[in-house]
């Protein structure tokens, strides 16, 4: 019996380097200063932008809130609101 492997999409540095401009000229335009963090599917670290003025701490936070999203396969801001609403996590 003969085994395919499947195929996946992937993120490129090209990319992650795209998707970091344009969350550098959304934060510029909000006046945030920031560590842009950008990761692949399995939480590793692909490209990092500090944005001038940006907190250090910020920078280990960048990474938490990404592996969140991806182990949780959802943004932050849904578990934020989970816990806001008085609910547990599921």
């Amino acid at each position: 019996m003969a085994l395919a492997l499947t195929t996946k999409k992937a993120l490129t540095l090209e990319i992650a380097k795209h998707i970091a401009a344009a969350a550098h000229g959304e934060a510029a335009k909000n006046g945030w200063k920031m560590f842009l963090t950008i990761l692949d599917d399995g939480g590793n670290v692909m490209y990092v932008e500090r944005m001038d003025g940006a907190q250090l701490g910020s920078f280990d936070v960048s990474i938490a809130k990404g592996r969140c999203a991806v182990h949780f396969k959802r943004p932050t801001k849904a578990l934020e609101d989970v816990v806001a609403g008085g609910r547990r996590c599921a």
